[in-house]
């Protein structure tokens, strides 16, 4: 996404310092264990689209905003305690990565996940338990740092985003079509009852509210108080948008792109919205192919090519990628609104205005996404 890459381009030091406070975070531990499962999914790759987010937001609001230089020795000497109060964006947007990194651990465990972003997943290397922990110690971590911002408006956001998130993956467990679910009743009744009013509930809940905290910290740590609920509006749309388009992915592309299996959430029993639109859509005969593949998915050697081409050749059938690309244009564009109403209160401030459409062009590649 090139959008991205000129964000990121344009916080090149920014994310410098960030990354360097992760690192520290990470080294602060004794446990060589611990050290050594953060250090792995840390480095994994990602977008960072989280934190890059906060950042991005803070700097259209202060284009006179001096980074912090990460290589001076001073900084390094000096610890993070005794970073200036000004740059308190740099503990939020570490607090909220690190946060992320946690979930995305017990995220891995919840669903047994081999692979996360090209790699071996954690607990497939250090076990289910120390993979557990880690993400305990991550939480624990992040909020330290969230204590530095020195803003209780940002730890009430962010603690509410983190509840959010546990309470949602509760729901998406209640949800999933588990092995002992070995019953075609049992199924369609799951299949059936199971909504996009459900799914968007539980993506919100996932993804959305912390793109949402994201934002709103953001304009609050820059002064502007006043545009944090049009911000959150914002990050909320843009992070549903995103996960609709992450869900759509995994039905479209192969393992080698993605980094993990290919059409991982229905290997795991996990109801997203192709599926829920290819359900509404099917007819009788294809319903009950859809219910035997969830039966049997569990099942050793069941899952092959054969089944993949079975479920492209539905989804082709039914147009499940436009209409699933619907739902996420709909979001996208109530996202793009919310970043209208803040161009339209600052209508001389070139740069915001000039980060604004940036953001803009994000969403549309993000609408355009193949990996």
């Amino acid at each position: 996404m090139q959008s991205l890459k000129k964000i990121k381009d344009f916080l090149k030091k920014e994310l410098k310092v960030v990354h360097f406070l992760i690192s520290e975070s990470i080294k602060s531990s004794d446990s060589s264990y611990l050290k050594d499962i953060a250090k792995h999914i840390s480095i994994s790759g990602g977008k960072n689209m989280r934190l890059t987010m906060t950042l991005f937001i803070f700097r259209s609001y202060n284009p006179k905003f001096i980074p912090y230089d990460c290589d001076n020795i001073d900084f390094v000497n000096q610890n993070n305690n005794h970073l200036n109060k000004y740059y308190h964006i740099y503990y939020l947007a570490a607090s909220i990565e690190i946060l992320h990194i946690a979930t995305l651990l017990h995220d891995d465990v919840i669903d047994n996940s081999n692979y996360r972003r090209h790699k071996i997943t954690a607990h497939k290397i250090w076990g289910n338990k120390q993979a557990i922990l880690v993400g305990d110690f991550l939480f624990s971590q992040s909020f330290k740092f969230l204590v530095k911002t020195g803003s209780i408006f940002v730890l009430e956001s962010i603690a509410q985003a983190s509840a959010y998130i546990a309470t949602a993956e509760i729901k998406q467990i209640n949800n999933i079509i588990k092995p002992e679910d070995n019953n075609k009743e049992i199924i369609y009744e799951k299949i059936d009852k199971f909504s996009i009013e459900t799914y968007i509930e539980i993506i919100k809940g996932k993804t959305a509210e912390l793109f949402a905290s994201s934002c709103e910290t953001a304009a609050v740590l820059s002064k502007n108080k006043k545009d944090a609920s049009i911000w959150r509006e914002f990050g909320l749309n843009f992070g549903l948008t995103f996960q609709i388009i992450d869900d759509l992915i995994d039905y479209t592309v192969n393992k080698e792109i993605l980094g993990k299996d290919a059409m991982l959430d229905i290997k795991e029993g996990k109801i997203t919205i192709p599926i829920i639109i290819l359900w509404n859509n099917a007819d009788y005969a294809d319903r009950i192919t859809i219910i035997s593949i969830f039966n049997n998915i569990h099942k050793e050697n069941y899952y092959d090519q054969t089944i993949i081409t079975i479920i492209s050749d539905m989804f082709n059938k039914y147009n499940i990628i436009n209409l699933t690309l619907s739902y996420a244009q709909t979001y996208a564009g109530v996202a793009i609104s919310a970043l209208d109403r803040i161009k339209r209160k600052y209508p001389l401030n070139h740069h915001l205005n000039f980060n604004i459409n940036i953001l803009k062009d994000l969403l549309i590649e993000i609408l355009q996404r193949k990996n």
